[in-house]
């Protein structure tokens, strides 16, 4: 958990510049605003997953546990060799460790007082976040990642 995100990524940026030698980060695993079906989701049920480039597997793992547990998620899958975006994976990525950010789009109330827990979808935030716990497993169980 880092703070510090909209001010520029404080948080995440100090982790990485401070890991302590006797940490080996070897995957960034980042949900970002999750919880909410935007307007462009007509089907209630869009998930976008950005991954490094040279870890394909990170996508067959999430397509078979999102099939195999009948989540329904409509993933849109998409791999970079250093992923970027305004959330906390991007320094992650700069030091060359691999990342996977979930995220479900912006949304009207983003960053507004507005922006309220009824506006949640819930269920949909529940299967991305077993699909994030039982892909991390997964990958953690594969060493897919040293």
């Amino acid at each position: 958990a880092w703070t510090g995100e909209e001010q520029g990524l404080w948080g995440s940026k100090y982790f990485v510049r401070n890991i302590p030698d006797d940490l080996n980060i070897v995957l960034n695993i980042n949900m970002d605003m999750i919880g909410r079906t935007t307007a462009k989701d007509s089907t209630g049920n869009y998930l976008s997953m950005l991954y490094t480039t040279g870890y394909e597997e990170f996508e067959q793992i999430f397509k078979h546990i999102n099939d195999a547990n009948k989540f329904d998620l409509n993933i849109e899958y998409r791999s970079k060799v250093e992923p970027r975006g305004g959330s906390d994976f991007t320094p992650f990525a700069r030091e060359g460790i691999p990342v996977i950010s979930l995220f479900t789009g912006l949304h009207k109330d983003y960053h507004m007082p507005n922006d309220e827990i009824e506006f949640l979808n819930m269920e949909k935030m529940v299967e991305i976040i077993k699909l994030a716990y039982l892909g991390l497993n997964e990958i953690l169980d594969q060493e897919t990642v040293n």
